[in-house]
């Protein structure tokens, strides 16, 4: 299924109203334009190759990545070595090739589970980068709530970064930013052994959410209404029926969702990555 959407704040696609500047898009991964085709980042304007006939372009699954043998690695204590970014005009983040464990899971019933399990967190930045990075969570329960999390920030920059493993939440978390540009990342399950191969939810981009009650919820501090949003190039993989997470392979709260995106070597019950806005 292919359908050509444009976001726009507080109409959710191009042409469909929406009640809400919130919708769900499953694994939409826009084409890599040329290089005389640059991105558009002004709403109602398109590149020549989002115009163009989308089943002839490559996706995230054609482009040559690292395999996880290759990197090289560091075994990390998550609590030991987790940062916190907070207030910068800028921050960025590279050269990061770390298995994390961690000695404890997230207490949920505090409230501050989100944050305690998130190796990198981001909030109220104007600009954040974030590339040349790989994170394997090592254990199989879920104890990782998530590997990136960014808050509240302006531009979104987050390319060539590999993320596996088990996640409790989302291995990338982006809410409330203005700007955000996703490109060249790839999401994979990992073989725990006995435990099977487990993976977690991918990628969330979240702009807030309608309740039964009508009210719109975006789920941290000081949030930024979303202007922008490409994510592209990218691989969910080896996703099998030993995660824990049900599958979800329609919109919700939507308006539609695109093509051209990798998921494979899925089975059963796999969460794929997901685009909330």
């Amino acid at each position: 299924m292919r359908r050509r959407l444009a976001a726009v704040p507080g109409r959710g696609l191009t042409g469909a109203a929406c009640p809400l500047a919130a919708f769900m898009i499953l694994l939409s991964f826009l084409p890599a334009p040329a290089a005389d085709d640059p991105l558009c980042g002004r709403h109602g304007a398109y590149s020549k190759t989002y115009l163009s006939d989308w089943s002839t372009l490559p996706n995230g699954k054609d482009y040559p990545r690292r395999k996880l043998a290759d990197y090289p690695f560091e075994e990390k204590i998550g609590e030991e070595v987790k940062q916190k970014f907070v207030g910068q005009a800028s921050a960025e983040l590279r050269g990061r090739y770390w298995k994390v464990k961690w000695k404890a899971g997230p207490n949920w019933e505090s409230g501050s589970g989100k944050y305690e399990t998130t190796l990198f967190l981001f909030r109220n930045c104007e600009k954040v980068v974030i590339e040349d990075v790989a994170v394997m969570q090592l254990d199989p329960d879920y104890r990782a709530s998530h590997a990136i999390l960014v808050e509240g920030c302006g531009d979104v920059i987050i390319r060539n970064v590999t993320v596996a493993g088990a996640t409790a939440k989302y291995h990338i978390r982006v809410e409330g930013c203005e700007r955000v540009f996703i490109d060249n990342v790839e999401v994979c399950g990992y073989d725990y052994g006995p435990h099977g191969i487990r993976f977690g939810s991918g990628i969330n981009v979240h702009n807030g959410e309608t309740g039964r009650d009508g009210a719109v919820r975006v789920y941290s501090p000081n949030p930024r209404e979303l202007k922008w949003c490409v994510i592209q190039n990218c691989d969910v993989h080896d996703c099998h029926a030993s995660d824990k997470w049900p599958i979800s392979t329609t919109p919700t709260r939507a308006c539609g969702w695109t093509g051209t995106s990798s998921a494979r070597n899925a089975t059963a019950n796999p969460t794929p990555a997901r685009l909330s806005m």
